[in-house]
Parts: structure tokens; sequence; C-alpha cells
């Protein structure tokens, strides 16, 4: 920030990417900590997309959304069998 404002972030989650899911995790503001940010979340669901985004406020202007999706999938399963797309 220019004018070494305190800069705050807000992260929010979901399982659908316009965040109105109504079980949207939402963070409220998260401060720096040794150049880091962290927002953690737990009991998300196995075999799940999960959409995220951050913005960064300074109390006096923020900045637009930054989002990114990830899937969530401990269990390693086999790979589906393959199929045959053009048989001759």
């Amino acid at each position: 920030d220019p004018e070494r404002d305190p800069v705050q972030y807000f992260f929010e989650l979901d399982s659908v990417n316009t965040f109105d899911s109504g079980t949207t995790l939402r963070s409220g503001p998260v401060f720096t900590g040794n150049d880091t940010v962290t927002f953690s979340v737990a009991g998300l669901k196995e075999n799940t997309n999960y959409f995220w985004r951050v913005k960064a406020s300074d109390g006096a202007s923020e900045s637009e959304w930054a989002t990114a999706s990830f899937f969530l999938g401990h269990t390693n399963r086999p790979p589906e069998p393959p199929a045959i797309d053009n048989p001759g």
C-alpha cells in the first residue's frame, strides 16, 4: 500500500463459482503476518470441486476478486476404464 495503511484480506470458499450456495465460508478480515496471509478451513467434502477468491482492502479502496479452484479428493481411486471414441 503506497500510503502504508494496513491491508486486510477477505477470503471466500464455496462449492459453486457464484459464491451463493448458502454454505459459503467467509473469512472476515485477515491481516498479514511475516509477509504471509493464511485462511484455513476444515470439514470440506471429499470428491468436491471448490472455488475460492480473495480481495485486499486498505480501508479506502479494495482490489478486484482474485479467483481459483481446486478438487478435493483424498482417496486414491483407480482410473476409469478407457472408452473407444471412434471404433474402426
